[in-house]
C-alpha cells in the first residue's frame, strides 16, 4: 500500500478503459413447459482514450460468430487504450533478478456483467491462443483476465456494481454517479416481442413496434402512452428497427462513461487507482491503510527491540551457522574455501556486540537475532564478503532489488513499531479466528407488530419447573421505532474516546499482530488463560487484547434480566425437530417449505454456549461476565494480540468528508463516503487465496476432476462442434471449480473478527448502559436487529401519534436528560452532530410492520 502511496505521487489514475453490453433474445426450447434460454442477439462496446469515445458493435447480421469478431476487434481497440495508459506511467528500472514484469491491463467493464453477460461471453473466451484467469464461481465472476499470445497486455473483464451500492439500476447508477443534474432518458425495447425463430422478420421491419408489443407478460403491465408516443418520436431517426436496437444497446455502454469517470477522479482524491482494484470493499481497504501508513518515513529508524535482552553469541550457536552457510554455500555451488569457520568464534561475537544491522540499525536481542548477509551473492560467506543483519530484514532482502528490499524491511519495523495489524501465520490462531467470524447482527425476535392491537411481549424464566413462558401484558403498541447507527463498524474500529466504553480508557483497541497462542491443556494454563481474561487491566490502556475459544453459561439466578434479549449472538448448530424448536415454529416451517427434522446452523439469540466450544475476543466478553452475568465454565485455547489505534484517522476523516457533502447537498460524494467507511472492514474478512479454484476442461479433464476430494462445482459451457463430416473440431468446455488445498492467509483476518464482535459489544453495551436506565422495558419489546439496525415497539401514547420515539416510555428521565446526546441526536442540531460516529440516528417511525425470518 506504502509502495503503490508513492508511485501515485507521481503517476495518474487508469482513465482509459473499454464498457460494454449485451443484449439477448429468447430461445424457446420447449413451448409447452415455457422452457426457454436467453441467447446473444448484440454486443456493443465504448472506447474512453483521452475522453473521446469510439464504439464497436455487432450482432447476429454479422453471422452467429459475431462475438468472436467483437472480441477480436475489442484487442485492437485495446491496444490504443493500454498505449494511453501506458503513457501516465513513468519507467522503473528493478534491480531483481526474480521479478517478474508487470503485464498490463485493459478493464473492459459491464454493468451486472458478472451475473448475465459474463455467462454469455465465457465460452467465447476459451480459444487456442487464450488464457483466462478467473476470479470468483461457477454462477458469478468477480474478475476475468484474458491473456492473448498475440498481445503484450490482458483485458480484465470487470462489473461496475463491485464499486457501488448495491441494488442500482443503469438509469440509478447514471444519475447518482454522473455529472450533477444529468437524468438518463434511456430507451425503450420489447424484449419479448419476438424470439430467435422469428428474430430476422421483426427485426427487419421499418415501422415501430405497437404498443401492445411492449406488453411485459411476466409483470402484467405495459408502458404508459407517454413513454410510447417518445418511442415513436426517437423511431423517427432511424431507418429500421435493427438500426434503434443499435443505438438502444450503444447508448446503454456510452452513457456508463460520465459516472465511472466520476468515481475515477473521487477515488483518485484519496490517491487510490479505482481501476488498479477489484472491488468498493478493496478500495476503503487500501484507503484506509493509506491513513495507517500515513506516519511512515522510509528514512526514519524504527526501534522494535528496546527492552529485549542483547543477544549472548555462543560457541554452539556458532558452529550450528558455520554449517548452515557451508551447505547453503556447496548447494548453490559457491567456492567454500575461505569460509567463515568455528575458529572464528571471537571475530563474530564482537562484531555482534559492536554493530547493528546494516539494514534498519536495530541491535540484536534474542528476538532479533543476527545473520550473515551476504555483498555479493555470487561469492560464499567470507568475512570480507558479509556483513551484519538481523533475520528479518536477511530474509526479506535475499537478493532482491536494494531500493524494494528497503521498502519492505522498513514497513515490516514500521508495521511492528506501531503495533498494526499483520497477517496471521499460526494455523491455530487462523482457525480459531474462522470460528470467531459470525458474521453481523440479524435476529428477529416479534415478527408481527401492530398499532393498537399487538401487546408488549415477554418471555419469564421458571427456576423451578425449568420452563419459559412467553405472554403478553397490559401495553398495547402504538409505534415502531427504528433506531440505525452511523457506520456502526467503522464506528468501532475507529478507536475514537468515548465515555460511555467502560473498558481500555475509553477506547475500542483494534487487534495488532498476534503476540502468543497456547492451549489450555493443563489447570495452570487454564488458570493462566482466566487470568489474562479477568485481569483488573482491562479497565486501563494496559488491557490485553485476545481471543478465547470457551464454554460458559449465564447464571441461571439471574436470566430473566436478560432472557428478552439473550445477549450471546454466535452461530449454534441444532437439530430443528419440533422437540428442539417447539411445534409451533416446526409446523410454520414445514407449511413454508422449509427443511425440517435435520441439524442446522444459524446465528442465534443465546443464554449458554449450550455446552460447546465458542469463540469470542475480549470486549464482548468483557461485558458478558460484567454486565449479564457471563461464567466461564472451561477454556479451551486462547490468542493474544497488540492493539492499536491506527484507524482512527481514516474514520474520522471519512466521516468529516461525508458530513461536508451532506452540508453542501452533494449527494454523489456524500453515498461515496458512506460507503467507503462501511466497505472498509470487509476486505479483511474476505482471503482471496482461499477463493475456489476455477479452471477450464474438456469432457475427459473434467472428469478427472470431478473424481478428486476437493472438487465442488462443474458447469458446461459450450457443446462439441462439429465438421460437415461429423468430426470434432472443437470440444466442449466445462468450468471446474475445486477447493484449494493449500493457501495463505493474505489478509489481517483478526481485523474483521475484532470489528464484528466489537459491534455486538457497541449495541450491547447502549442497550444496557442507555435503554436499560431510563426506560421502560415492560412499554417495549425488540422487533429485530440487522447490521446496525435496531427496531423497537413501543407501547407510548395512543393520542400522540408514531412520532414520539420514546417520549413516553421514558422511566428516568433525568438520566435520559443527562446522556441521549450522548447516544442520540436531537433536534435541529448540526450534521457534525447528527452524523458523528458511535450513535444512532432515528431513521424511521413506523406504525406497523411485519418482519420474516
Amino acid at each position: 500500500m506504502v509502495l503503490e502511496k508513492q508511485f501515485n505521487s507521481i503517476t495518474n489514475p487508469t482513465l482509459n478503459y473499454i464498457t460494454f453490453d449485451f443484449e439477448t433474445v429468447e430461445n424457446i426450447i420447449n413451448e409447452d413447459d415455457v422452457l426457454a434460454q436467453l441467447e446473444p442477439l448484440s454486443v456493443a462496446s465504448a472506447t474512453t482514450i483521452n475522453d473521446q469515445v469510439t464504439t464497436l458493435y455487432f450482432d447476429l447480421r454479422n453471422g452467429t460468430d459475431f462475438i468472436e469478431q467483437w472480441i477480436s476487434q475489442l484487442f485492437e481497440v485495446a491496444i490504443k487504450v493500454n498505449e494511453a495508459n501506458q503513457s501516465n506511467i513513468p519507467n522503473i528500472t528493478i534491480d531483481d533478478k526474480h521479478y517478474i514484469p508487470y503485464k498490463p491491463q485493459v478493464s473492459v467493464i459491464g454493468f451486472n456483467s458478472k451475473k448475465f453477460d459474463m455467462n454469455l461471453l465465457l465460452k467465447h473466451l476459451i480459444k487456442n491462443k487464450t488464457k483466462i484467469q478467473y476470479m470468483g464461481s461457477t454462477t458469478q465472476a468477480k474478475q476475468t483476465v484474458v491473456s492473448h499470445q498475440d498481445y503484450d497486455f490482458d483485458l480484465r473483464f470487470i462489473d461496475i456494481l463491485s464499486f457501488i451500492p448495491p441494488n442500482n439500476t443503469l438509469k440509478q447508477f447514471v444519475e447518482k454517479f454522473g455529472n450533477k443534474g444529468i437524468k438518463l432518458t434511456k430507451g425503450i425495447f420489447p424484449h419479448g416481442s419476438f424470439n430467435y425463430d422469428n428474430y430476422k422478420l421483426v427485426l427487419g421491419q421499418t415501422t415501430p413496434f405497437t404498443k401492445d408489443d411492449f406488453y411485459d407478460k411476466l409483470n402484467n403491465k405495459n408502458i404508459s402512452d407517454e413513454d410510447y408516443e417518445q418511442y415513436c418520436n426517437d423511431f423517427t431517426n432511424f431507418e429500421s428497427r435493427w438500426d434503434y436496437l443499435k443505438h438502444y444497446n450503444i447508448r446503454d455502454v456510452t452513457c456508463m462513461i460520465s459516472p465511472i469517470n466520476h468515481l475515477i477522479q473521487i477515488t483518485w482524491e484519496e490517491k487510490v487507482d479505482m481501476l488498479a482494484c477489484i472491488s468498493l470493499a478493496q478500495i476503503a481497504s487500501q484507503i484506509k491503510y493509506k491513513y495507517c501508513y500515513d506516519k511512515f518515513d522510509i528514512n526514519e529508524s524504527y526501534n522494535i527491540v528496546n527492552g529485549f535482552e542483547q543477544f549472548e553469541v555462543t560457541q554452539y550457536w556458532w558452529n550450528n551457522k558455520v554449517k548452515g552457510y557451508i551447505n547453503q554455500d556447496e548447494f548453490a555451488k559457491r567456492d567454500t574455501t575461505n569460509n567463515v569457520t568455528e575458529d572464528d568464534f571471537e571475530w563474530i561475537r564482537d562484531k555482534v556486540v559492536n554493530e547493528t544491522c546494516h539494514l534498519c540499525h536495530n541491535k540484536f536481542t534474542k528476538e532479533n537475532k543476527p545473520t550473515l548477509d551476504r555483498i555479493d551473492n555470487s561469492i560464499g560467506h567470507t568475512k570480507q564478503n558479509c556483513q551484519l543483519a538481523c533475520q528479518i530484514c536477511n530474509t526479506v532482502k535475499a537478493d532482491k532489488d536494494n531500493d524494494i528490499s528497503k521498502l519492505k524491511i522498513q514497513l515490516m519495523k514500521y508495521v511492528i513499531h506501531e503495533h498494526l495489524p499483520m497477517t496471521i501465520n499460526n494455523e491455530s490462531v487462523y482457525n480459531m479466528l474462522k470460528e470467531c467470524m459470525q458474521g453481523g447482527l440479524s435476529n428477529v425476535y416479534h415478527q408481527c407488530n401492530l398499532k393498537n392491537i399487538t401487546h408488549i411481549n415477554k418471555l419469564r424464566y421458571n427456576h423451578v419447573t425449568k420452563t419459559i413462558t412467553s405472554y403478553d401484558n397490559q401495553h398495547v403498541v402504538t409505534h415502531i421505532l427504528d433506531l440505525d447507527f452511523n457506520s456502526l463498524y467503522p464506528s468501532v474500529f475507529s478507536g475514537i474516546f468515548n465515555k460511555n466504553n467502560p473498558y481500555t480508557n475509553n477506547r475500542i483497541y483494534q487487534a495488532g499482530g498476534v503476540t502468543s497462542y497456547f492451549k489450555c491443556a493443563s489447570n495452570s494454563l487454564k488458570q493462566k488463560a482466566r487470568d489474562v481474561i479477568m485481569s483488573a487491566d482491562r479497565y486501563t490502556d494496559k488491557g490485553q487484547l485476545f481471543c478465547v475459544r470457551i464454554k460458559g453459561h449465564i447464571d441461571e439466578k439471574c436470566i430473566n434480566s436478560h432472557i428478552n434479549l439473550a445477549p450471546i449472538w454466535r452461530k449454534l448448530t441444532y437439530n430443528n425437530s419440533v422437540e428442539q424448536i417447539g411445534e409451533f415454529m416446526y409446523n410454520k416451517m414445514k407449511s413454508q417449505g422449509l427443511t425440517v427434522d435435520k441439524p442446522t446452523t444459524k446465528l442465534t439469540s443465546l443464554l449458554s454456549t449450550h455446552n460447546q466450544f465458542m469463540c469470542f475476543t475480549n470486549y464482548i466478553l468483557w461485558f458478558l461476565i460484567d454486565y449479564c452475568n457471563f461464567v466461564v465454565d472451561d477454556i479451551d485455547s486462547i490468542a493474544l494480540f497488540d492493539k492499536h489505534l491506527g484507524f482512527e484517522s481514516f474514520a474520522c476523516t471519512m466521516m468529516s468528508k461525508r458530513q461536508d457533502a451532506i452540508s453542501q447537498h452533494n449527494d454523489t460524494k456524500s453515498l461515496y463516503y458512506k460507503q467507503i467507511l462501511n466497505s472498509a472492514f470487509g476486505g479483511e474478512g474476505q482471503n482471496n487465496a482461499k477463493f475456489d479454484k476455477i479452471s477450464f476442461n474438456n469432457a475427459r479433464q473434467t472428469s478427472i476432476k470431478q473424481l478428486k476430494q476437493d472438487h465442488k462445482a462443474t458447469r458446461k459451457l459450450s457443446d462439441d462442434i462439429l465438421n460437415s463430416d461429423g468430426e470434432v473440431i472443437e470440444e466442449a468446455q466445462y468450468m471446474v471449480s475445486e477447493s484449494p488445498r493449500q493457501f495463505k492467509c493474505n489478509k489481517p483476518l483478526q481485523e474483521a473478527v475484532f470489528t464484528l464482535d466489537n459491534s455486538k459489544f457497541w449495541y450491547l453495551n447502549f442497550v444496557y448502559n442507555f435503554l436499560y436506565k431510563c426506560v421502560d422495558m415492560d412499554r417495549v419489546h425488540f422487533c429485530n436487529m440487522d447490521t446496525d439496525s435496531m427496531y423497537l415497539a413501543i407501547a407510548g401514547s395512543q393520542i400522540e401519534g408514531y412520532r414520539q420515539g420514546l417520549k413516553h416510555v421514558i422511566k428516568d428521565q433525568l438520566f435520559y436528560d443527562q446522556h441521549y446526546k450522548e447516544w442520540l441526536p436531537w433536534d435541529n442540531c448540526s450534521v457534525a452532530e447528527e452524523k458523528k460516529l458511535m450513535i444512532y440516528t432515528m431513521e424511521t417511525n413506523k406504525m406497523m410492520t411485519q418482519f420474516h425470518q
